[in-house]
């Protein structure tokens, strides 16, 4: 869920303030920089949002008793 917003912010920095400036984001080596990562970064997430991770295996859990109560 984490990376998920992290991923979201990414693309929303990329697609609102760094794209807008087209071929002028080239003329600073900056802005350059935070494409080229930010693109390696979303893709790492696509291929992890891919399930090439294996999911969690489940275990059963015990089914809690009661106490018995006791009258005094």
């Amino acid at each position: 869920m984490r990376m998920r917003r992290i991923n979201t912010e990414l693309c929303r920095v990329l697609s609102g303030a760094i794209n807008p400036l087209g071929d002028q984001a080239a003329d600073y080596e900056v802005l350059a920089m935070f494409q080229d990562e930010i693109a390696h970064m979303t893709r790492t997430y696509d291929r992890m949002n891919k399930g090439t991770m294996p999911k969690p295996v489940r275990t059963a859990k015990p089914k809690r008793r009661r106490r018995a109560t006791t009258q005094t």
